[in-house]
């Protein structure tokens, strides 16, 4: 049976069903009676109906007592409301009731929840909880939930929210439960909402864990936990932007728990104007910053008590702290900031100009003030830097600042990479003064080889290759070859009674790096030439090689390359 809403002060949108407890004060006439035992059959029929119907609306218990049996109650109805009167509609777990009473499984993006004044008691139950709303694929766009007094639920959570975009946790108590009390997950950090006006204590899980919710307001509540490896509010996987304020964790005689936890993730959380208060207990800690959390802000807060620490961080997370009061130690550090991520999270400057200011760690700074960010000006900087490379370096002077060979006032020695006058000498860059043995074969035999760096003689370099040879002196024949990127630009038969041979080139650069003019020669490489001027095109701006091979007529005489000197005249 559809009815209207059960009070004119309260509209719903929708369709209101009336489940009436069996022992109910104020009499409606329903199709759905509660008997008093498994009451939960009735609440799933008055579900099942409206689902068939096809339609959102509201679910109303009157006042009176309602017992939940072996069944929980599953609504997927997109857009519901379950409430209650308050304190006067009670519902009592038995020893058959085990899982959560309620759950829902949001069927669409759009899906809505509100429950709203009930009382209800899990003590006699098995692993007892009272909404899980973590079951199917659809997010929950609202919940609402408010006005809600539990005890002693023993599940995982006694409320737990997944894929939840909107949140309204409100002037709910519970208390004396073996569980996290309100455990909320979202898979996209889009959560916004707001936990007030709640009393959270006695439980002996953490009284608020938030996954992946971001802007969240936890404000105006009370809270104490009773274990020592549990929190009042655990803030987890980017639960950014979260504002902790005015709240009052108060922790008695035999309450063990430890305040507010934020994990590395969790950025840009503001903790301000709360009242942190504990009458005893040791290793235990107010307000706990996990290592990477950044920009976390502590104002004004109140740290009351024998808390061992106040505000425990390790030194990497970035925290500003102003304001804050303790009546036990000087711990809070107020009006500094710790930083450690925020350097490297900040955009880049490519080129600093010297007003700018960067960044740094004060390692001499003194306890409790260890890694405190400070600030230097770029001009301070090189200032410092200057000093200590002049230590390493000559200063600037005469012929240091050289822009090219002609601004030369006086030439640079051969120590400095000069020719020690005003006139270019040659210079050796390559040599080879151990002996290398040719193989006792017939084959030609490389015996050495060296590079030539690229852009080395310029335009109109010279280039001078001298080697000695020397070998068993018979008439048999020897071929001596000096070969330079990939050209033989020196071959040299010796067939007559010889004990060794003095070999060389001369490659000169003609106006370009890869046009060449050369020759060969024997002993004095001054003088009468007896052999053709050459040319050449090798490409001298770039590596090129130089080879040196010998080869023998007869195997088992002997050749030795004794020597090699390469020498560059610009």
């Amino acid at each position: 049976m559809l009815l209207t809403p059960f009070n004119n002060k309260q509209t719903y949108p929708g369709t209101t069903m009336i489940i009436q407890a069996y022992n109910a004060y104020k009499k409606y006439s329903t199709p759905y009676n509660c008997t008093g035992n498994h009451d939960e059959d009735v609440i799933n029929q008055a579900v099942a109906d409206m689902e068939a119907a096809g339609i959102d609306g509201h679910i109303h218990l009157t006042d009176g007592l309602y017992r939940w049996g072996d069944e929980n109650i599953l609504i997927t109805n997109p857009r519901i409301r379950l409430t209650g009167e308050g304190l006067a509609t009670k519902i009592y777990s038995t020893a058959q009731s085990s899982g959560y009473f309620l759950r829902y499984a949001a069927p669409s993006d759009t899906a809505a929840l509100q429950v709203d004044a009930l009382w209800f008691n899990g003590a006699l139950g098995t692993n007892t909880g009272f909404l899980n709303a973590t079951v199917g694929a659809g997010t929950i766009k609202d919940v609402w939930l408010t006005r809600l007094v539990m005890y002693q639920f023993n599940a995982e959570a006694v409320i737990k929210l997944n894929n939840c975009w909107g949140l309204n946790f409100e002037d709910n108590i519970i208390e004396g439960c073996a569980a996290d009390v309100l455990w909320v997950k979202c898979l996209v950090v889009k959560t916004t909402g707001i936990i007030t006006k709640n009393k959270l204590s006695g439980n002996y899980g953490n009284a608020i864990v938030t996954e992946r919710c971001g802007s969240l307001r936890i404000i105006n509540n009370q809270f104490d936990c009773r274990d020592n490896t549990s929190y009042c509010i655990k803030l987890l996987t980017n639960s950014d932007r979260a504002t902790v304020a005015l709240n009052k964790f108060e922790l008695g005689a035999g309450f063990n728990g430890n305040g507010l936890y934020i994990d590395g993730t969790s950025d840009a959380c503001s903790i301000n104007k709360n009242d942190f208060k504990r009458a005893s207990g040791t290793n235990l800690v107010a307000v706990d910053i996990a290592n990477g959390a950044l920009a976390v802000s502590l104002e004004n807060n109140n740290f009351l008590g024998s808390w061992p620490t106040n505000i425990s961080d390790p030194g990497s997370a970035i925290i500003t702290k102003k304001g804050n009061f303790s009546d036990n130690d000087a711990t809070v550090n107020n009006d500094k900031i710790y930083a450690s991520a925020f350097i490297p999270n900040a955009a880049t400057k490519v080129t600093p100009v010297d007003a700018d200011t960067v960044g740094l760690f004060d390692s001499e700074a003194v306890a409790p003030n260890t890694n405190i960010l400070k600030k230097v000006t770029w001009v301070n900087i090189k200032a410092v830097l200057k000093t200590y490379f002049d230590t390493l370096y000559a200063t600037l002077g005469a012929n240091s600042n050289i822009t090219s060979l002609s601004g030369l006032t006086t030439p640079l020695t051969i120590a400095q990479g000069g020719t020690g006058n005003a006139y270019g000498l040659p210079t050796k860059i390559l040599a080879q003064y151990s002996q290398v043995l040719a193989p006792a074969d017939t084959n030609e035999n490389t015996l050495w080889t060296g590079v030539v760096p690229g852009g080395l003689l310029g335009a109109n370099g010279r280039l001078l290759i001298t080697c000695l040879f020397s070998f068993t002196n018979t008439t048999n024949s020897k071929t001596l070859r000096i070969k330079f990127g990939g050209s033989t630009i020196n071959s040299t038969l010796i067939s007559t009674a010889l004990y060794g041979y003095s070999l060389g080139v001369m490659l000169f650069n003609r106006n370009s790096e890869s046009v060449q003019l050369g020759t060969f020669y024997s002993g004095n490489h001054y003088g009468a030439i007896s052999n053709t001027v050459k040319t050449y095109a090798i490409d001298t701006s770039q590596n090129e090689t130089i080879t040196i091979t010998g080869q023998k007529a007869t195997a088992g005489e002997a050749l030795a390359l004794e020597a090699v000197s390469v020498e560059v005249l610009k």
